[in-house]
């Protein structure tokens, strides 16, 4: 970063202030500067760790697992359906009062978001597709799910301790803690969908879906062009129907994922889907 801030390619002193985001070149500076982040934080340390343990390195990270094209279909519509009650569940966790310390990361990161969708051209829906969908996707699944999942399991001996725990520490470290619950809920899904699957690219390939398909349709709605049922599902108060709707095609495409993979799940660590054992 620093090298960035001497070379005068960005400016780490205006990004620091809100005020200075209605800029789109602080905006550039603030996407810049998260992509570098997940790739300094998230990809670099799971990659470096997989090169300790494993002479197959991809395939610890599970990268070359043959794809089943079913799952990968069913965990992204599984994500997708999930949105009116992951949104009902936010309302609801929005209603737990929060530390002033908690309060002002939670502001932090709500006007850094907010900065990224508040610029309306094509040229910004792009890029915040690659850097809060894409990039995000890549960078926290190899690094929840193919590396600090993988390592919880092996310490703990127990897929479903090691699923939990990952999702709790993924959800924390977003440091948006308004929606805390449903973003572990999702960490919880996306940790099993990964036990299951064997394959990274199901859960980088959901994980995009989620987050691109609401920035997908922010952009619809902030240029007046998305229609009334976009409108209603994507619906930060959902209502009831559409979550009862949505809470009952989870719970038939989790029973559908989870049939299709392998048996047995929970065994000696060294067979479990989603850890390699060497």
């Amino acid at each position: 970063m620093l090298l960035l801030q001497s070379g005068g390619l960005i400016n780490l002193f205006r990004i620091q202030e809100p005020a200075n985001y209605v800029d789109s070149q602080v905006v550039n500076d603030s996407r810049n500067i998260q992509m570098i982040t997940d790739i300094f934080i998230f990809i670099i340390p799971v990659v470096v760790i997989a090169f300790l343990v494993s002479k197959a390195r991809l395939k610890y990270l599970q990268i070359t697992t043959k794809i089943n094209g079913k799952m990968l279909l069913l965990g992204a519509l599984t994500i997708l359906v999930s949105l009116p009650v992951i949104n009902y569940l936010g309302v609801l966790n929005q209603h737990i009062q929060l530390p002033d310390y908690l309060q002002d990361m939670e502001q932090k990161a709500d006007a850094i978001e907010a900065a990224f969708e508040a610029h309306h051209t094509l040229f910004d829906l792009i890029m915040n597709i690659i850097v809060m969908a894409l990039v995000a996707a890549v960078s926290e699944e190899l690094f929840f799910r193919a590396g600090m999942q993988k390592i919880m399991i092996k310490l703990t001996m127990n897929v479903h301790i090691g699923v939990w725990v990952s999702a709790i520490i993924f959800s924390a470290i977003h440091m948006q803690f308004s929606g805390f619950f449903p973003r572990m809920l999702l960490g919880v899904f996306l940790g099993y969908l990964f036990v299951w699957s064997g394959s990274i690219w199901v859960n980088i390939f959901a994980h995009f879906m989620f987050n691109g398909s609401q920035i997908f349709v922010q952009y619809l709605q902030d240029m007046k062009i998305s229609n009334g049922f976009v409108d209603k599902v994507f619906s930060p108060t959902p209502s009831y129907t559409y979550i009862a709707i949505s809470t009952v095609l989870v719970v038939l495409l989790i029973v559908a994922i989870y049939r299709m993979a392998p048996k047995p799940i929970v065994v000696a660590a060294g067979e479990i889907p989603g850890v390699i054992s060497e």
